[in-house]
């Protein structure tokens, strides 16, 4: 079946966008005013910023320096490459389909055009500012950020449109003007104009972030300027030392340790028996249906069993 806006956006970027555009990010001048000291905000409503982050600042977007279509041009010359993608939420059999048309339209009129998704922060991108330094990022250890869905395609718009954050070197911006030589196209064989150089835009990345715009423009949970869900990064606290985990590890007795095996979406979905496996409760093993996400070892939350695996290999 079709996949869903959720499903192509987690594809395409997962959260990518949130740590290269806003975590990922050289400051160049402290603008926004003094930063907003204080503790995690517990408010859940979409569209409101979150972080436990010592400190929030924000920053203004400076204008556009190209339209929809032309940053299309650059990712797909003369849309070479370009796949029309239709969404069940969407109605695939009624025709709704993402061509490059629909895309640009949406980009510019409904979600740069339509209510600015950072409106209660006077439409400047607020950015999390810990107290810990040297980290490399926006995140100090242990800490984490959430921003709405449409405030996560505005922030891919507005980077694929040619705009930037004023005084913040954001690390979206930087990349996509950045010539990188060894970029691709989709279409070798289209010309690219002179104008047009190698970059993040014009190779897979680019094409991903299109693809993500394309989920956006289907995404029912953003019509009449909704926010969507909420889509979080977290850091982990401090790297142990190698030797500290190897000591541990040394200690650690697995002499009550059992195994337990979902098959989630290969074959005979569900949970594995036999001899030597543990009983695995079929709540948090179930496969994926049209449109909806399954549920295996990986989805953590609080139905999680104890000892249960939470990272992939």
């Amino acid at each position: 079946p079709p996949p869903s806006p959720a499903a192509a956006m987690r594809a395409a970027l997962g959260l990518t966008v949130v740590s290269g555009a806003l975590l990922g990010a050289r400051a160049t001048l402290k603008t926004g005013g003094p930063p907003t000291i204080g503790a995690p905000q517990e408010s859940s409503k979409p569209g409101r910023f979150l972080t436990n982050a010592e400190a929030t600042r924000t920053f203004a977007w400076t204008a556009t320096t190209r339209t929809a279509w032309e940053a299309m041009e650059i990712t797909f010359p003369r849309s070479a490459g370009w796949a029309n993608g239709c969404f069940w939420e969407v109605g695939c059999s009624a025709g709704r389909v993402m061509t490059q048309a629909v895309v640009a339209d949406w980009v510019e009129n409904e979600l740069l055009g339509g209510p600015d998704p950072f409106r209660e922060h006077g439409g400047e991108v607020p950015v999390p500012w810990p107290s810990q330094g040297g980290t490399g990022d926006q995140l100090g250890d242990g800490q984490y950020v959430a921003y709405s869905r449409r405030q996560v395609c505005f922030i891919v718009a507005k980077a694929v449109l040619g705009a930037d954050t004023q005084g913040y070197a954001n690390g979206l911006t930087r990349i996509l003007g950045k010539t990188v030589w060894r970029c691709g196209s989709p279409a070798p064989s289209v010309p690219r104009p002179p104008e047009h150089q190698p970059s993040a835009l014009s190779g897979d990345f680019g094409i991903s972030l299109w693809n993500l715009l394309s989920a956006c423009a289907a995404d029912p949970s953003l019509e009449d300027g909704q926010q969507g869900p909420l889509l979080l990064a977290a850091k982990g606290k401090a790297r142990l030392e190698v030797e500290a985990v190897r000591e541990a590890a040394g200690r650690a007795k697995l002499e009550e340790a059992e195994l337990a095996a979902c098959r989630y979406d290969d074959g005979d979905a569900g949970p594995v028996t036999g001899a030597g496996f543990a009983e695995m409760p079929t709540d948090i093993c179930t496969p994926p249906t049209s449109g909806a996400p399954g549920r295996d070892f990986m989805s953590g939350g609080v139905t999680r069993v104890h000892g249960q695996a939470i990272q992939d290999i």
